[in-house]
């Protein structure tokens, strides 16, 4: 359905779905550009439209709601159509996602770019919806344009023409535009703030160096920190139900601010430790389900109601998980973890510290190795005005870790440096690099990061979230209200 393509209009794009798919063998995978034939001899639905996959194999139908005021546009050329599958975390139809560009011809497109005479209730209808369709094309507020298309479909009562009907199918399409513009936008907001940190001298002992970050984009801490809302009442984190899921817990905040739970953290107790797959901001006196990973792989037996927050996962395992985590959501849509992969990660660094763990939990290693630490911690300090810090170990830079204020940097400070500490004190040494890091690798590592931002669809609780998408980094970074509120993006190697 693209023959006249060169000669036609881009309108935008319908968002719907393949049905029918399970009564077919073929499939068409995401990404997948799919072909569109009208079949007006289907003894079923003379209005139905095949979709086939690029091997010439029917895979469904296009929903007979959607081709019943479709077709007859089809038919008369007024537009045509190009379909891609698609992957779209929110659906809820079990068959595949589709988004479908519609392009108006060349020839019969007056609609598309001027009202309707006003003759019938249904010109009046259409010049109501398609004065709301050009606003559209301007509008930058995703939110904004989706509730108008909600309350426009309350004008279908039957009354609305196909090219009505067309338009107002759009609209929602148009939002998912606004909203990746808006991303994008704030992309380079994350970037800039982010490379506009100021790197101070390094601070380090043995094999660990940490590079302060400093200034740029501070302000006055406006969010709580998990531990101590747990400490002071107005937060609860516990399993999601008496069943509990593994790879998921309930917050809730009952408190006056968002809270922020930075990816990494470890939540110890109910019925498994488990660490926090990325950093989600619950909004004041809410509740929210959030994506967790265990790091306690022999226990699943409660040991007390809820959970607290304990310690933070080493940077190398979050940068492994991190990578696991984005591969998961393009996948599948959900921010889960490589499981499997997390566990030999924790037998490793058990096995590093020399720790036995009856349940394998990443907490023993720490305990095991808290001579160790300790060392390192009498050696290290970050200034206080610190807001983050660029991590090297062997003379190899491997992370970066940023907050939104220095202050939230110093609640976090004594669980999140033992997590430094504990990986430079059990690491193997490397055969190279040789020396300490400097400045210049630390900027560099800076500048891979920002350069690998990615917008998320749809993130979990408030704010805008990115992956961090970059060879052999992986992380991810949070923005709400004008201000980055964290980001942390580590090597990411196998």
């Amino acid at each position: 359905m693209e023959d006249d393509a060169m000669h036609c209009e881009i309108m935008g794009v319908i968002e719907t779905h393949i049905a029918g798919a399970e009564h077919y063998p073929a499939r068409a995978a995401v990404g997948e550009a799919v072909v569109l034939e009208r079949d007006p001899q289907n003894h079923h639905d003379p209005n139905a439209v095949r979709v086939m996959n690029a091997h010439g194999e029917q895979v469904g139908y296009l929903p007979r709601r959607l081709v019943a005021w479709l077709a007859p546009l089809l038919d008369s050329r007024a537009v045509s159509l190009a379909g891609t599958v698609v992957r779209r975390p929110d659906g809820h139809h079990r068959d595949q996602a589709l988004d479908l560009r519609v392009m108006a011809s060349a020839h019969a497109h007056d609609w598309v770019k001027n009202s309707r005479r006003v003759d019938t209730l249904r010109d009046v209808l259409h010049n109501v919806v398609f004065q709301a369709y050009l606003e559209a094309q301007t509008c930058d507020n995703p939110a904004l344009i989706r509730d108008l298309a909600q309350r426009l479909w309350l004008l279908d009562r039957g009354d609305l023409t196909p090219e009505t009907r067309l338009l107002l199918s759009l609209l929602p399409g148009r939002a998912r535009v606004a909203e990746r513009l808006g991303q994008n936008r704030v992309a380079d907001m994350v970037r800039d703030a982010l490379l506009g940190l100021r790197l101070g001298a390094p601070v380090g002992y043995d094999r660990l160096q940490l590079f302060p970050l400093y200034g740029g984009n501070g302000h006055a801490r406006h969010h709580a920190i998990l531990s101590e809302a747990i400490e002071g009442g107005t937060a609860e984190v516990r399993e999601v139900s008496d069943v509990g899921s593994v790879p998921e817990l309930m917050v809730v905040n009952r408190g006056d601010r968002p809270l922020l739970i930075p990816e990494g953290e470890i939540l110890s107790g109910a019925k498994q430790n488990r660490v926090v797959n990325i950093t989600v901001l619950v909004a004041e006196k809410s509740e929210l389900v959030i994506p967790v990973s265990c790091v306690e792989r022999g226990r699943w037996s409660k040991v007390s109601p809820g959970f607290r927050a304990t310690h933070f996962a080493p940077p190398r395992a979050r940068g492994r998980k991190s990578a696991g985590v984005m591969a998961q959501r393009n996948a599948c849509g959900r921010p889960v973890s490589d499981q499997g992969r997390l566990w030999d990660n924790v037998a490793e660094y058990l096995d590093r510290a020399g720790a036995h763990s009856g349940t394998d939990s990443l907490i023993d290693a720490y305990e095991q190795a808290r001579e160790r630490l300790n060392a390192y911690r009498k050696h290290v300090r970050l200034p206080d005005d610190a807001r983050g810090a660029v991590i090297a170990l062997g003379g190899k830079v491997v992370g970066v870790e940023v907050f939104g204020t220095h202050d939230m940097l110093a609640g976090l400070w004594e669980r999140l440096s033992e997590a430094y500490f504990f990986e430079a004190a059990t690491d193997p040494e490397p055969v190279v690099p040789e020396g300490d890091a400097d400045a210049s690798d630390a900027q560099q590592f800076l500048e891979t990061v920002g350069a690998g931002l990615t917008p998320v669809d749809r993130p979990v609780g408030a704010g805008v979230e990115f992956h961090v998408n970059a060879e052999n980094v992986a992380g991810s970074a949070l923005w709400h209200d004008g201000h980055l509120l964290h980001v942390a993006a580590f090597e990411a190697l196998s």
